[in-house]
């Protein structure tokens, strides 16, 4: 765009020291100035990276002007470049409980317990705090094992009722329409000596899993059945919708690619809660 040259009177009013009874005005004939307007530039600033876990700082990068100035400045190297770095100046620490409603799972986790680290064997269909947490996470279909679905409802209750508002909910489940085409319907392993023989089937609304456990002591082998619902997004999607807590993203597996409903190995969901207002 060319500049834009506009003409703009400038009038300036004049009083000379005159040997006279009275002051004399003059005035001086109008001067005339050409002022340039510029276009404002189109700044374009990127970072290179996110500051997590693994990088402690990223390189910050500006085109489209010739002079720049960063803010906040007390974390760049230098603010009043083109590519200053950033570094934070503090690390924010979180405070994890976990648990589960297996003794088993629960005492190899305390070995790792610290002073901020906990864990606590809890059946989760039971009150575990009120505004309490930040983020509630569900790993590896911990869910949907349970006979009713009061009892589903009351899960999701007590995880909106535990996160503050606003607070963040992750729920990992399987993905129905790829673990049934992929479905293995049995499979043996041997794992220190002892032998199971596993089992798997579905109907219209659960996967089963029958697990036989032989020690090879003789012993009559042990045998164990479980079973998952088979629940779809949109079943999550109006189960948590009930309990204020909205779906925001939806990721097909643990490198958070894109979800699809036929080739997805899991279903990823996460969820925003609602502000309580005192409910």
């Amino acid at each position: 765009m060319a500049p834009d040259k506009t003409k703009i009177p400038l009038l300036f009013l004049m009083m000379p020291t005159v040997p006279l009874i009275a002051p004399l005005k003059v005035m001086v004939p109008a001067v005339f100035a050409t002022v340039k307007v510029l276009s404002l530039p189109t700044i374009k600033a990127t970072k290179s990276n996110d500051v997590d876990c693994s990088n402690d700082f990223s390189q910050l990068n500006a085109g489209g002007g010739t002079r720049y100035t960063w803010q906040p400045s007390a974390i760049l190297n230098n603010p009043n470049i083109a590519n200053p770095v950033a570094t934070p100046l503090s690390t924010t620490l979180f405070t994890v409980t976990g648990v589960d409603l297996a003794a088993s799972s629960i005492s190899f986790a305390k070995q790792f317990k610290n002073d901020r680290l906990y864990f606590y064997r809890h059946d989760m269909r039971n009150p575990f705090g009120k505004n309490r947490y930040d983020y509630v996470f569900s790993f590896f279909t911990s869910f949907g094992y349970f006979k009713t679905q009061a009892e589903n409802e009351r899960v999701v209750y007590n995880i909106s009722q535990s996160l503050k508002d606003n607070g963040t909910f992750m729920m990992d489940y399987l993905n129905v329409h790829y673990a049934e085409s992929t479905l293995v319907h049995s499979d043996t392993k041997e794992i220190d000596g002892i032998i199971y023989q596993i089992e798997r089937w579905t109907d219209e609304t659960h996967f089963f899993k029958k697990i036989r456990i032989d020690n090879g002591a003789g012993n009559e082998p042990l045998e164990f059945t479980e079973q998952v619902e088979k629940l779809h997004l949109s079943d999550f999607d109006i189960l948590f919708k009930r309990f204020g807590l909205c779906i925001e993203n939806v990721f097909g597996d643990y490198s958070l690619g894109k979800y699809d409903p036929e080739k997805s190995p899991r279903l990823i969901m996460i969820a925003k809660n609602a502000v309580k207002n005192g409910w």
